[in-house]
């Protein structure tokens, strides 16, 4: 049929463009055998482990790989859904403590971070001071009064606990789960 040649019975100009449109379309994607091997490593993943050792010899054959790489594939394909499956399970909550203490994360990975909310919470004591460093107000029984002192270390580290409840996440080696350490001792 030519631009030029008259309209078939009963074709419209409307028939021509659907016809124009679907012979422009873009052909039906050709599945290739890797396609065909990730379509199966797939379902191999979601397997039982009993119907992957039936399963693997013939699907080793149809896709013509080594046994050993289709089940290197499979094992990244779970590995890769047990992340996913991390990634969406929320963090349990640590239980909440019965004296009403702000809990305080110490994240070994990041300390400073955890340093950085560690003055805020100590700003809340009455008797902790900022002096060129921390510095408390303490009782001096030998002068029947009370002194400035500047807070040590170890001071600080006591004070966080008198007012905080500091903890952590631990990874159980076992089974990879993320449990609440309880009190941190620094």
């Amino acid at each position: 049929m030519d631009v030029a040649d008259p309209l078939p019975e009963g074709t419209t100009a409307d028939t021509l463009r659907a016809m124009l449109a679907q012979a422009m379309a873009e052909p039906p994607r050709a599945e290739t055998p890797g396609d065909a091997l990730r379509a199966d490593v797939a379902r191999a993943a979601a397997m039982a482990r009993e119907d992957w050792l039936a399963a693997r010899l013939d699907m080793a054959r149809k896709h013509r790989v080594p046994v050993a790489e289709l089940d290197a594939l499979r094992a990244a394909a779970l590995r890769t859904q047990r992340q996913a499956e991390e990634a969406e399970r929320e963090a349990p909550e640590p239980p909440v403590d019965p004296r009403g203490w702000a809990d305080l994360l110490v994240n070994g990975a990041d300390l400073p971070d955890t340093a950085g909310e560690l003055p805020a919470m100590l700003a809340t004591v009455p008797h902790l001071f900022d002096r060129d460093g921390p510095a408390r107000i303490a009782r001096d029984w030998t002068r029947d009064g009370f002194v400035v002192e500047p807070l040590t270390l170890n001071g600080v580290v006591n004070e966080a606990h008198r007012i905080a409840r500091p903890w952590q996440w631990v990874r159980n080696r076992g089974s990879g789960e993320m449990k609440w350490a309880g009190h941190y001792a620094a």
